[in-house]
């Protein structure tokens, strides 16, 4: 997992050796050369293997055959058809945040550096709505929103477990660190 720094002192909760996948592929397909700048959407180009090389990135470490696994990335709706055919029935959690949050953690994060002003970050959020309105109608999702983490929205919450088939919310909130919580309004 993704180790914690300068901007994110928790970690951030993802597979390294995955996002190098889509990383590479994402790149390997952007053919304005626009880098963070607007992602190529909806990329449906083929990867040969991609099933093959996650599960064989996943037993190295340490999954095993017929264990359940997840995998974070917020690049991922831009290139959603292609897990969809190699993970046709992979469950997909799309994660909703208020928009005004959304957009200011956006502006004071120094490492997405990809637009300096709101007029840019909205297009590419309408952008990127646009792809997870796609997984919600073509893949099987449950839109998750993440306010419901501070707030204690227990029905939001074990709606998500019900979905993901976890027994209670009393053992997803055992799982959660208090700590990284930002609860100011």
């Amino acid at each position: 997992m993704k180790q914690g720094d300068k901007w994110n002192a928790h970690g951030y909760y993802e597979n390294e050796e995955i996002t190098k996948i889509v990383v590479d592929y994402m790149r390997e397909h952007d053919s304005l050369m626009e880098g963070k700048r607007f992602h190529p959407l909806h990329l449906s180009e083929p990867r040969d293997n991609l099933d093959g090389a996650v599960a064989g990135i996943l037993r190295k470490q340490g999954l095993g055959d017929g264990q359940r696994w997840f995998y974070k990335n917020t690049k991922l709706p831009f290139c959603w058809r292609l897990w969809h055919e190699h993970f046709p029935k992979a469950q997909w959690v799309v994660v909703k945040r208020d928009r005004a949050q959304l957009m200011d953690s956006l502006m004071r994060t120094p490492f997405m550096n990809a637009y300096s002003c709101l007029g840019d970050w909205e297009r590419f959020l309408c952008a990127y709505d646009h792809a997870m309105d796609a997984i919600e109608e073509n893949c099987d999702s449950f839109s998750f929103h993440v306010d419901a983490l501070f707030s204690n929205d227990s029905r939001e919450i074990e709606s998500l477990l019900s979905y993901i088939s976890k027994a209670s919310v009393e053992v997803a909130y055992s799982l959660l660190d208090e700590s990284i919580w930002n609860n100011e309004k």
